[in-house]
């Protein structure tokens, strides 16, 4: 009966949060509920996919379940350089020298094949390279991913350049779509969207209001996350550093701006929550010379640390 329904969804585990995104524990209940929509928004190139990046990379160890990452800005081998850029701790398309880039990919293999394949081999999450944004095509790869791989988790990079050349009612029909999938097969969608251009006189305020396309983007949804960084800050902290704010939570119903934070240490190319890295003084440049994965996503033996720059988030 329905009761039984009710038990069996209650007990249905959450998608952990990755450690640099700990300050959303408790407006979160600990974690994100499988069987939703989640936009997490923001103004272009503010670091959104770094961010979705990081989560992916702790998600293929420690979530019980499968991704399907839906991207039209990357094809499998350039997804895969990005993740590797995480786990290894280096921007591997920041190197100039083409062999180089080539050995410390090829030396770092054993780290990084872990998070991409499981023991028997197989793929630990599926990659949709399709170049078409036909919403009947996208919504049979969706269903087969479902169906014949297993996947319940469904990432989409970014939604904008999927849906924003459709019309207002393409718009909506996608996001029912999605209405439609999530509540029949239990899957969640996690869609990268972009805010609108905001006129000089408006105030950056986090607000449904900020994400561009159709209303039924953020109408639909279960959850919207709202991003916000000062790329322009003289300040090198406060440029590095993420405000989240949650404007919809259908889950808790605890809403409010600027409920956690996110710093970018360039040294080692890695995210920590805001707290994490004023307690260890990375303001300082003091990065500690091993991270316990319990910290952070990735343990890392030795990071060089002398000539620590602080930059932009890269997008």
């Amino acid at each position: 009966g329905l009761f039984y329904k009710a038990l069996e969804m209650i007990a249905s585990p959450k998608i952990p949060l990755p450690p640099f995104l700990s300050e959303l524990k408790t407006p979160l209940a600990g974690g994100i509920e499988i069987g939703g929509i989640v936009n997490i928004v923001s103004a272009s190139s503010l670091g959104k996919s770094s961010i979705i990046n990081q989560a992916v990379i702790y998600w293929l160890k420690h979530c019980p379940y499968k991704m399907c990452v839906f991207s039209l800005e990357d094809n499998g081998g350039s997804y895969v350089i990005k993740l590797a850029s995480n786990i290894i701790g280096k921007k591997l398309m920041s190197i100039e020298d083409d062999n180089e880039r080539y050995q410390i990919l090829k030396e770092n293999e054993q780290k990084v094949l872990p998070y991409l394949v499981d023991e028997n081999g197989n793929s630990k999450f599926v990659m949709l390279e399709e170049a078409s944004t036909s919403i009947e095509d996208i919504e049979r790869a969706i269903l087969q991913a479902i169906k014949v791989h297993g996947c319940s988790i469904f990432v989409i990079d970014t939604l904008t350049n999927v849906i924003l050349s459709k019309s207002i009612e393409e718009q909506a029909e996608f996001m029912l779509m999605e209405e439609r999938l999530r509540r029949l097969y239990n899957v969640t969608f996690i869609n990268l969207s972009h805010t609108r251009k905001l006129g000089n006189n408006e105030v950056m305020t986090p607000s449904d209001d900020m994400v561009k396309g159709a209303s039924q983007i953020v109408g639909t949804a279960t959850m919207n996350i709202i991003l916000t960084r000062d790329k322009m800050s003289d300040d090198p902290i406060e440029r590095n550093t993420t405000n989240i704010s949650i404007t919809k939570n259908r889950s808790t119903g605890i809403t409010g701006n600027n409920l956690a934070k996110i710093y970018y240490d360039n040294s080692s190319h890695t995210l920590f929550s805001y707290d994490y890295a004023s307690e260890n003084d990375f303001f300082a440049n003091g990065v500690p010379s091993r991270v316990d994965e319990s910290l952070s996503t990735i343990v890392y033996d030795e990071i060089d640390n002398d000539d620590a720059e602080v930059v932009d988030i890269p997008f």
